[in-house]
């Protein structure tokens, strides 16, 4: 037997009120469409839950135990409503932030401390990974995305353009032919993303792509990595030439673009999240520092 959520609660209004007449007041019902409830629930419990006299209602011991049920029911919720509360007007509870390996690894793990430090009430995951969770299921509550998101029903604005370079250590400019024109790329070591290696980009093999004359294998030497950071690490260690976006390069004054008069490609991220968290202020703080950290960077 499942007993009646809605009838519960007006059993809950009348054993406080201890009238029908004074229960429909508070519920905003007829005093019969009441005890309609009342008597209905319970005969679907099979006993009795008031005395009817003339000066009003009295519980029985049944009732007595199924209001004691019900008070304490009444009291988890309101300490529920208010927890729930707080955690959308105010900074605290948890919130799960996702985003691509390179772009957490390579951005957002600079920021995000000062992040913490700020918001110390703010119980933060962070979940790193090349595929997309999905937002509506909650498995993160906020996302930056490399590619826009299709769905509806999430809240979604532009954060960044990246733009992106070709780049390489002024040693191993040094040490090799001179690197000019496009042509001259055949004579040197290109860092590239793997065959097959799904980028968070939408054109990955842009870098031996830019001239259609001659496939990859034309090239002096390949090294094909899966990670940007890796690329990163070996163009640093002057390994070969490579293509990054530029703010990764930031602090790495050794590093040196080249073909910067060629068209080189960009892509875009967007934070997004539900349109049911939009007033949850723990969203609301960390989209506001977000764009603030951005302000402080060239992409």
């Amino acid at each position: 037997m499942k007993m009646d959520w809605e009838k519960l609660k007006i059993f809950h209004v009348v054993a406080k009120a201890g009238s029908f007449t004074e229960a429909g007041l508070i519920l905003n019902l007829a005093q019969s469409s009441v005890s309609r409830h009342i008597t209905q629930l319970e005969e679907s419990l099979k006993t009795s839950l008031f005395h009817r006299h003339s000066r009003g209602l009295a519980l029985t011991a049944q009732g007595e135990y199924l209001f004691k049920t019900t008070h304490d029911m009444n009291e988890r919720l309101n300490k529920v409503q208010t927890q729930l509360e707080e955690m959308q007007n105010h900074d605290e509870g948890p919130l799960v932030v996702t985003t691509t390996r390179f772009f957490g690894e390579t951005w957002l793990d600079t920021v995000i401390s000062e992040f913490i430090k700020q918001n110390p009430k703010i119980k933060l995951t962070l979940k790193y990974c090349d595929h997309e969770l999905d937002l509506s299921m909650r498995e993160a509550d906020i996302a930056l995305r490399m590619i826009e998101p299709k769905k509806q029903d999430l809240i979604q604005r532009h954060l960044i353009r990246f733009n992106f370079g070709l780049f390489a250590h002024k040693d191993y400019l040094a040490k090799n032919p001179a690197l000019e024109t496009l042509e001259d790329l055949k004579q040197h070591h290109i860092i590239c993303f793997e065959d097959g290696f799904e980028s968070p980009f939408h054109d990955r093999s842009w870098i031996y792509r830019l001239d259609q004359s001659f496939p990859i294998q034309s090239h002096r030497e390949v090294t094909k990595t899966q990670s940007l950071t890796t690329n990163l690490y070996l163009v640093s260690n002057a390994i070969g030439v490579t293509c990054l976006p530029k703010y990764m390069t930031r602090g790495y004054d050794d590093l040196v673009p080249v073909l910067t008069h060629i068209e080189h490609p960009s892509s875009n991220c967007y934070l997004c999240y539900p349109e049911e968290l939009k007033s949850h202020q723990r969203i609301k703080t960390f989209r506001d520092f977000i764009l603030s950290e951005i302000k402080n960077y060239d992409f």
